[in-house]
């Protein structure tokens, strides 16, 4: 399992506000996808030393009352499934009743933890009627113990058990809140307490974004009833060892660290990290009228004998566009296969074409997985923030995919057997680049090559004496322009009425079915019902099957950015795979300076004729969709608050409305910080006492290989959902759902979700490329095996979020608005 992420949490300090007494809290994660904003909660609330672990680290009551003694609190954190499984509630189920009063320390509960305690006291466990994930409701409290001085509670609710404690007589529990859904469930128990012992829980979730009143001030109440009951019991909690015998932490090592620390030479260390590359060297050029496209086809783009990536930013926000100028005698490729031991590496152009492996350290674990070779790889490329051209996000490094089991993979969940051996991983190493202002129409030369200043005055001109030119036509079909055509918004208007000449009638589609689709969402829903998840993005395949001879990948690509253009659109050829993009959505990017920045979409509405903004929000400010965005944003801020500095995770943009050329989308824009922290305020502990430097901080990197795959493409919590969607789909998603982007040497990256995209596999359509590695053709052009085909066959994803609320048959419309929009360019 090369890929594999270790979610337990890692051997490392404490953060630098500890100090050898400071109050220590145990929050036990039960896979949840919101533990982390929990535990970011409860350091904020109660300046207390939080270490997250998972529950089943414990087989055993007394394993978990060995370290109950180093803390001062425990909490029991929320997670899917039920509290009366024992596989999901782990050894919470026994230890509200049988912890033995040496051990009694203050707990609290949320979400799964007051289920478990209430159950444990004699309440009895029901179903919803009207199932609440991610819906907002009115708290009744009482206004005294943990709701002391709290006023008016909304709170945010992700349950569909709940437990009724109105049978149980003379019990040992005291109820402190309650909703009242009227007619749906009636009155819901939200907050109780136990009587004697130092119990307490809440039902909603008191770390959600959109929880207001009832988060911060509630959790300071418990802990200074916490703090209380130590002080009356005489209980204090014990220093712990400087490395915990069970593993505890905060925050994981950057992958990085993890490696040179693996090392038993200092050299072969400072080795890892030691620059090859020292500037890059670059030239400009201002060309207001010369498009990314064109340049593309000037360099090669539309021979589909010629590898080639491009990142477009073709509507807004997207700003930039990039061009990967690939070298076919150096620039390599990196292809990883889920599960693998080995990294397969290659340069473009040899003949043949040899594969050289590397071997993973350690397959299986984060330390010697696929992640820490490629931050390995790349230590050693990262160029220093005054050595390239400041306005330039991309200067040269990995452009490439991520499949979808590669997240998968990486959450420790197998990908079982696979039907074709395809590369899960698949990144080119740009060394020439070009980059397109799209706002400024600066256009920025760049190599990191040393010596290649021949290239860089070749290209220049060549791209000046394009800008210069009057627009003549492209040689590419469909794009038969007029040699009038003198303007960036007349190019723009005729490749929007380009045609593909390719009749209807020829094209197969293989639509997924709708009877199956439709039973997987009512399936979806019953796994919502019983707990097992809030929610869970359904997702299937189509098939195109074009009529051979058909339009190279380029026209479709131009085809596509044209009827629907997307500010995270991408052409990639690879030797082995075609992929054409309009994606609107970034998963990922991070800054050189670490700021990280997530925008999830969730909420579609088709736009036609008499589609207006204000007519989609009246759809999308619906309960139904806002609540597909909340778990989606707030599984986000779990995923940063994992490894981003404490207190810089925020959201920036809560579900906003936002147009593209067919559809009005919800978006939210969550933002973090990584990298290194002042000096000032490290702790020594943090740093390695063999170095004479800081550590390698965490970086972008680090992020993007804990969060995969994208949670707006799995639901929440992730793993568990994910498990269900593999038994639900029975299929491979391959590249879609997984990310594209790149990773500068200057320390930035930006990765779109792919979706609205189509793919084509060589292997599958008998293509054959002259340096494949397989394939022993000796001629110099892509060619197509001689075995009778009469199409050629391409992919496309589409989906949507299943939740409580969701309307099969409208499930179904929306999947099939995302389909059409990347469909149109196949058969306009």
């Amino acid at each position: 399992m090369g890929g594999a992420l270790s979610r337990q949490a890692p051997l490392v300090a404490s953060p630098p506000t500890e100090t050898p007494h400071a109050p220590r809290i145990l929050l036990l994660d039960f896979y949840d996808s919101f533990t982390h904003n929990l535990a970011a909660l409860l350091r904020s609330s109660t300046g207390a030393v939080v270490d997250v672990v998972s529950h089943d680290r414990y087989s055993t009551l007394l394993e978990l009352q060995a370290d109950l003694s180093y803390y001062d609190a425990l909490v029991i954190g929320p997670g899917p499934g039920s509290p009366d499984d024992q596989k999901d509630i782990g050894i919470a189920k026994e230890m509200w009743t049988t912890l033995p009063k040496k051990h009694l320390l203050p707990v609290f509960g949320v979400c799964l933890g007051l289920q478990s305690l209430c159950l444990a006291f004699g309440g009895q466990l029901k179903r919803l009627e009207v199932v609440k994930h991610g819906i907002i409701s009115p708290v009744t409290h009482t206004g005294t113990d943990i709701f002391e001085g709290v006023k008016d509670i909304n709170a945010v609710r992700y349950h569909s058990l709940h437990v009724d404690m109105r049978g149980v007589v003379g019990g040992e529990m005291e109820e402190l809140a309650w909703v009242v859904d009227g007619g749906e469930n009636g009155k819901v128990l939200m907050a109780a307490r136990h009587k004697t012992r130092p119990y307490w829980a809440v039902q909603y979730h008191p770390e959600s974004v959109c929880t207001e009143g009832g988060g911060e001030r509630v959790v300071r109440n418990w802990w200074r009833l916490a703090c209380e009951w130590n002080a009356r019991n005489g209980r204090t909690s014990r220093l712990q060892p400087a490395v915990p015998n069970r593993g505890m932490s905060v925050k994981p090592r950057s992958l990085l660290e993890r490696a040179i620390l693996r090392q038993n030479s200092s050299a072969i260390a400072s080795a890892m990290v030691a620059p090859e590359i020292h500037q890059v060297h670059y030239t400009t050029i201002l060309a207001p009228q010369l498009l990314p496209a064109q340049i593309c086809e000037i360099l090669g783009a539309g021979n589909q004998s010629n590898d080639f990536v491009f990142l477009d930013s073709a509507a807004a926000p997207g700003r930039y566009s990039i061009i990967g100028v690939v070298s076919e005698v150096s620039t390599q490729i990196l292809r990883y296969h889920a599960g693998a031991a080995n990294v397969e590496l290659s340069t473009l152009g040899q003949l043949p074409r040899i594969m050289e492996t590397t071997p993973l350290q350690v397959p299986g674990t984060i330390g010697g997985c696929i992640w820490e070779f490629l931050a390995k790889f790349m230590a050693k490329k990262q160029v220093p923030k005054e050595m390239g051209p400041a306005e330039s996000p991309f200067w040269g490094g990995l452009i490439g995919y991520i499949s979808y089991e590669m997240g998968v993979q990486s959450l420790d969940i197998s990908v079982g057997a696979r039907k074709a051996q395809r590369p899960d991983v698949q990144l080119m190493y740009i060394q020439r680049s070009i980059v397109v202002d799209n706002w400024s129409r600066n256009v920025y030369i760049q190599t990191l090559r040393e010596g290649d200043e021949e290239w860089l005055e070749s290209t220049k001109s060549m791209l000046q004496l394009a800008a210069e030119m009057p627009i003549t036509p492209s040689p590419t079909p469909p794009l038969n322009f007029s040699s009038n055509i003198s303007s960036a918004s007349a190019i723009a208007e005729a490749l929007s009425k380009a045609s593909l000449d390719v009749p209807k009638s020829a094209v197969k589609i293989i639509r997924p079915q709708k009877e199956r689709y439709i039973s997987n969402i009512r399936k979806a829903q019953e796994y919502l019902a019983a707990g097992h998840s809030y929610e869970l993005c359904l997702t299937a395949l189509t098939e195109i099957h074009l009529p051979l001879p058909s339009p190279n990948a380029w026209t479709l690509f131009t085809n596509l950015r044209a009827r629907n253009p997307a500010p995270y659109a991408a052409y990639m050829r690879f030797p082995d795979v075609t992929i054409v993009s309009s994606s609107p959505e970034r998963f990922l990017s991070w800054t050189r300076d670490g700021l990280c920045q997530l925008r999830p979409i969730k909420g579609t509405v088709k736009k036609t004729s008499t589609t207006t903004l204000e007519y989609a929000k009246s759809i999308l400010y619906t309960q139904k969709e806002m609540a597909e965005n909340l778990m989606i944003v707030d599984l986000i801020r779990h995923d940063l608050n994992q490894v981003a500095h404490e207190g810089s995770v925020r959201v920036e943009k809560l579900m906003q409305v936002e147009e593209y050329k067919s559809v009005y989308q919800l978006v939210s824009v969550i933002e973090g910080r990584v990298g290194p922290l002042p000096s000032s305020t490290m702790d020594k502990a943090e740093r390695n006492p063999k170095a004479s430097v800081s550590p390698p901080p965490v970086t972008g990197f680090d992020v993007l290989a804990r969060s995969l795959p994208p949670g707006s493409m799995t639901g929440a919590p992730k793993k568990r959902s994910v498990e269900l969607l593999q038994g639900l789909e029975g299929e491979e998603r391959g590249i879609y759902s997984g990310v594209m982007g790149y990773w500068s040497v200057c320390g930035g990256g930006d990765w779109s979700v792919i979706i609205r995209t189509a793919f084509r596999y060589d292997d599958e359509n008998g293509i054959k490329r002259p340096d494949n590695a397989f394939n022993t053709s000796t001629t110099n052009d892509c060619q197509r095996e001689t075995t009778a085909r009469d199409s050629e066959i391409w992919r496309i994803g589409a989906g949507g979020a299943i939740t409580a609320l969701s309307d099969p048959e409208g499930e179904w419309d929306e999947m099939e608005v995302k389909l059409e929009s990347t469909l149109r360019a196949f058969i306009g």
